[in-house]
Parts: structure tokens; C-alpha cells; sequence
């Protein structure tokens, strides 16, 4: 049914997790890109784990207002 689609993916619910999966995918898109290439070294690898866990760890801690106001924003 179209209309219940339509209230699905105008819910609140949907629009936060959609901006948290945006966020979670550009942090680590360049591990990703880096992990699909042959020529990548271990330590090359670890390093971006590493930066990538960081940056994650960043976001639970310190990116819940700022992701809070961009959904808010978005569904006004």
C-alpha cells in the first residue's frame, strides 16, 4: 500500500537511522575502498582500522546532538 509506505519512510524512526547509516558509511568508506585493494600492506590496514574505530568511537561519544539536529532539520 503507498500510503503506508509513504508514512514508513516519512517516520522520524526512518529518517534518524538513514542520517546514522549516512554517517557510519562515509567514515568508513575509505577503509572499505582500502580493504578491496590487492596492493593493500597489513600495516597500512591496521592503521585504518584503527583511525576508522577512532572516528566511530568519536561519533557515539560527541555526534548525537549535531545528528540529532540535522534529523530535526530535515523532518520540519
Amino acid at each position: 500500500d503507498a500510503d503506508a509506505a509513504y508514512e514508513a519512510i516519512t517516520s522520524y524512526e526512518f529518517v534518524f537511522i538513514l542520517h546514522l547509516m549516512k554517517g557510519l558509511m562515509e567514515i568508513t568508506n575509505d577503509l572499505c575502498q582500502a580493504l578491496q585493494c590487492q596492493s593493500q600492506d597489513i600495516i597500512n590496514a591496521m592503521n585504518l582500522v584503527s583511525s576508522t574505530k577512532a572516528l566511530i568511537q568519536e561519533l557515539r561519544d560527541d555526534g548525537w546532538d549535531s545528528l540529532l539536529t540535522k534529523v530535526n532539520s530535515f523532518c520540519e
